[in-house]
């Protein structure tokens, strides 16, 4: 099914821009409110990036890597002009931005205290949070630039 932005995107990699997009300012938008000192806004804020992200993984960004992995969409599987190196950002990607889900988790599962062993217990949770969300933009920068790789150029 083609998208809706008239690239060679599919359908399900368009919806997981939008999200992306949305997330981002999410994420604008919690730091503003714990700046602003609004912890709980911020706390609810951020947990439902998090929640959207995980579910973005799950019903968009693994069906769109690896279901649709035909002819049917270039880029996909070795087809187009890019794919050798879009492969290779993709795979940076997902890894990266796997490793930040669980650091998210983690931050979240120690915000409320879930027992967990003293190795694994941290009380340096403003320089995780401001490490998570930087690199979380960045992660979703690299995401749009896979995006423009694989069906764009």
């Amino acid at each position: 099914m083609p998208g809706i932005f008239g690239s060679r995107a599919p359908l399900l990699a368009d919806l997981n821009l939008v999200l992306q997009v949305f997330i981002a300012g999410l994420l604008l938008f919690g730091y503003y409110s714990i700046r602003r000192g609004l912890v709980s806004r911020h706390r609810k804020i951020m947990i439902s990036a998090v929640a959207l992200n995980l579910l973005a993984i799950i019903f968009l960004m693994i069906p769109s890597n690896f279901l649709l992995a035909t002819p049917q969409y270039p880029g996909y599987g070795g087809y187009g002009p890019l794919s050798g190196l879009t492969d290779i950002f993709i795979y940076f990607h997902m890894i990266g931005g796997g490793l930040l889900m669980l650091l998210a988790l983690y931050l979240i599962a120690s915000m409320y205290n879930y027992p967990k062993p003293n190795r694994l217990r941290t009380r340096h949770f403003e320089t995780l949070m401001r490490l998570l969300l930087v690199l979380w933009l960045a992660t979703m920068v690299g995401g749009f630039f896979n995006y423009t790789l694989k069906y764009i150029l």
